[in-house]
């Protein structure tokens, strides 16, 4: 099958809609639309620039804040509340929005992340270099508290391509800008099958590659993500990893529900079970604790095989099935990683 051709844009975006998906996270939501008053946008004016947030929270708890914040924000400032639950209806709702306002371009950032000043003119900059319909940046972590070594030099906790990629092979919706005009020919949105299972973005930007998409990398379109405690842990990965390769399971080419889609997935998984499981053990008799990042890396490959074949036989985690709360306090430990500029 040959590839589509590659779908060019070329006029650069003149206004931006900077999209925002919240569940009761009010601490992280605040700093995220701090750091957007922030930014520097030469080229983009700020009356070119609107905020979109979609309060996923049954309660609407996200409204006082985002109406505040209306007050004295630099930009036009959307509050929608999609009562139905889950990342994929509220991202969906956020597409909605964005289309019935008429922006050019749309970027989405997560209510647990802060960008960098130049963030937005990064994005738009990489894609009018690269005449690409969207671009993505990387995302860095900050620990709320000190983390134990191997989170930090397994880079578990990060997003970021090459150094000297000119496109990514995959796509994140914690930190990317698209082109209206494209996603619309595109005719792509996030599917809901993917609604409790997770993964909806990476199932997003699939379908959008499979359709002549490139993804450019804005290396300078730093965004920073907070991450508690509770992730920093080899069960919190493990289960991710799993989760991934659930993903890969339903976007692989075969369909999902067919025998031959289930028969590709099982023996995906038997082969990354088979080689994680080897490459691990070798990994912990060659490094032991000296670095136990090496293992944990091999480890992915593992829980992903896991999830391929449970996939096969019709299990999935639902991990957002019920959302969790996660409590957040504004801290400044001495012992966090410096931000990058």
């Amino acid at each position: 099958m040959s590839s589509p051709a590659p779908v060019v844009v070329s006029d650069a975006p003149r206004s931006v809609a900077v999209c925002i998906c919240t569940y009761e996270r009010p601490l992280g939501l605040a700093r995220c639309l701090a750091s957007l008053e922030r930014l520097e946008t030469p080229g983009i004016a700020d009356d070119a620039i609107r905020i979109v947030v979609v309060d996923n929270a049954a309660g609407g708890s996200a409204e006082g804040l985002v109406a505040a914040h209306a007050t004295r924000s630099r930009y036009r400032v959307t509050y929608v509340h999609e009562r139905a639950k889950g990342l994929t209806r509220a991202r969906n709702a956020a597409l909605a929005a964005v289309r019935a306002g008429g922006e050019d371009a749309l970027a989405f950032i997560d209510d647990d992340e802060a960008a960098v000043p130049g963030w937005l003119a990064a994005l738009r900059d990489a894609m009018v270099r690269t005449g690409a319909p969207a671009a993505v940046g990387p995302v860095y972590p900050v620990f709320e508290e000190r983390p134990p070594e191997w989170a930090v030099r397994g880079g578990f906790f990060a997003l970021v391509d090459p150094p000297g990629a000119r496109f990514a092979e995959e796509g994140r919706s914690g930190n990317v800008m698209m082109s209206c005009a494209e996603l619309a020919r595109a005719g792509v949105a996030f599917d809901t099958a993917f609604n409790e299972l997770g993964g909806e973005d990476t199932a997003f930007f699939r379908a959008l590659r499979a359709r002549g998409w490139r993804l450019a990398v804005a290396h300078e379109a730093i965004i920073h993500e907070w991450v508690p405690p509770r992730r920093v842990a080899v069960a919190w990965l493990a289960q991710r990893w799993y989760r991934t390769g659930a993903v890969e399971a339903r976007t692989q080419r075969r369909a999902y529900n067919t025998g031959s889609g289930r028969a590709t997935a099982l023996a995906r998984g038997l082969v990354r079970l088979g080689a994680g499981g080897v490459l691990a053990a070798g990994s912990a008799l060659a490094f032991g604790w000296r670095d136990a990042s090496r293992p944990l890396r091999r480890l992915s490959t593992l829980a992903r095989g896991g999830g391929l074949v449970a996939s096969a036989f019709g299990y999935e985690r639902r991990e957002y099935a019920r959302p969790q709360v996660e409590a957040r306090q504004e801290t400044r430990p001495e012992t966090r990683p410096e931000l990058r500029p």
